[in-house]
């Protein structure tokens, strides 16, 4: 009686062997440590809000019904609601009709003073109506007031 021979392949099993140690090594790679570390700051802000004298923010200004050489005022406060001292800039755009800048002008007394943050600094515009004033019924303009940082 003959016996047949059995070949048994061992590279199958080697490859398995293999697999299974590399499976169980990436499962250990996957542990790993979180070192927290806690911060702190403060971010630095410009902010500025315009109010009048019983407290209301102003988003516009009637300046009413004037008349040739004339002036009216209007009293504000400027208010730095930022977290950096700051000083103002006066600049006004988009007058309506565009000849009334010509006739119509804007000041302030504002005389470059640092108001720091959580302080407020009184204001009074001036609209002064030249006494050539001509062809002008009616008016409007933007009012700009930049706040800018102190360095």
């Amino acid at each position: 009686m003959e016996i047949e021979s059995f070949e048994f392949n061992l590279l199958p099993l080697a490859l398995i062997a293999v697999l299974i140690i590399a499976t169980v090594g990436a499962a250990y790679a996957v542990l790993q440590y979180v070192y927290q570390i806690h911060s702190t700051g403060t971010v630095e802000a410009i902010g500025l809000e315009i109010k009048d004298d019983q407290g209301n923010i102003v988003t516009s200004i009637d300046w009413g019904s004037l008349t040739p050489n004339s002036t009216v005022d209007f009293h504000c406060f400027a208010i730095n609601n930022g977290t950096v001292p700051v000083t103002l800039q006066l600049q006004t755009q988009n007058w309506n009709p565009a000849e009334a800048a010509d006739y119509i002008s804007l000041t302030w007394d504002y005389l470059g003073d640092t108001i720091n943050p959580g302080s407020s600094h009184p204001l009074i515009f001036t609209l002064t109506v030249s006494e050539n004033v001509t062809g002008i019924s009616s008016f409007s303009f933007d009012i700009l007031v930049i706040a800018e940082e102190v360095i």
